[in-house]
């Protein structure tokens, strides 16, 4: 977790799940939703969660190229450092939403000209509460977080789960958007984007935080994809070292900076 951030305190719907009330239970979806962490184009990186986990305690994973095999497995055999997931929980296609999985955007696809990755997975919505091992101690991380993992494209999901519950991410991670090879269609990184639009029309606000990897994080003058966000809490190492892009950079939307 990041000092430079506040610290949460759990809420009873995650202090008190048990592995019967995850699996047995209807999902708490607004309260999972509220004060999370949106990631679309996440595939499995971990990076949010291992930085923020504690600043956040509800993270929604979003990626149409992730199977639901590949997706179980992440949770249940490799997870978080120093966690276990108490359980996992597939959700039916009508406690996700009313209105079903979210579709592709197709009129937004075809203004930008961009395709989607030829092997859009069939959609899913899993969710899982991890729970700090004993061994850990309190400074490891949270005794507790949620995890929500769908496969379903970024747009769209955002539209589905925030817009459509009336409510905004406490923070949203625009890192590996997958514009280059991971098949995506929509460069979430540009200021312009259709996500960006979506996110800034949001008539139940922005989210406070952003995660940006762009190329403007790079360097010694750090600069924001999205310009809402001038203010940088912090520049954090990559898990991956190889990567084009070594850091990611946190920024926070204080009062008075310039909306375009």
């Amino acid at each position: 977790m990041l000092s430079q951030l506040p610290i949460l305190t759990a809420p009873n719907w995650l202090t008190f799940a048990s592995v019967g009330s995850v699996i047995e239970e209807r999902v708490p979806l607004n309260d999972v939703l509220r004060d999370s962490l949106f990631y679309p184009a996440s595939w499995t990186h971990g990076d949010p969660v291992k930085y923020l986990a504690g600043n956040v305690l509800s993270f929604v994973y979003v990626d149409y190229s992730l199977t639901e095999k590949r997706a179980v497995n992440a949770i249940g055999n490799h997870g978080f450092r120093g966690y276990k997931s108490i359980a996992i929980r597939s959700l039916q296609e009508e406690e996700f939403s009313s209105k079903g999985w979210p579709a592709l955007p197709m009129e937004e696809m075809r203004v930008t000209g961009r395709n989607a990755f030829s092997g859009v997975e069939a959609p899913f919505c899993l969710w899982s509460v991890f729970e700090r091992d004993s061994t850990f101690p309190p400074v490891h991380g949270p005794s507790r977080f949620s995890l929500l993992v769908v496969c379903a494209d970024g747009l769209a999901t955002f539209r589905s789960l925030y817009v459509g519950n009336e409510l905004s991410p406490m923070a949203i991670s625009v890192m590996r958007p997958g514009i280059a090879f991971g098949g995506n269609w929509d460069d979430y990184q540009e200021p312009q984007s259709t996500l960006a639009r979506a996110v800034r029309s949001n008539r139940h606000g922005l989210p406070t935080l952003l995660l940006d990897d762009s190329a403007n994080t790079q360097g010694s003058n750090p600069r924001p994809c999205w310009p809402e966000y001038c203010e940088l809490v912090c520049r954090l190492e990559r898990y991956n070292a190889w990567t084009s892009a070594p850091q990611f950079a946190v920024w926070r939307r204080p009062l008075g900076c310039q909306l375009i």
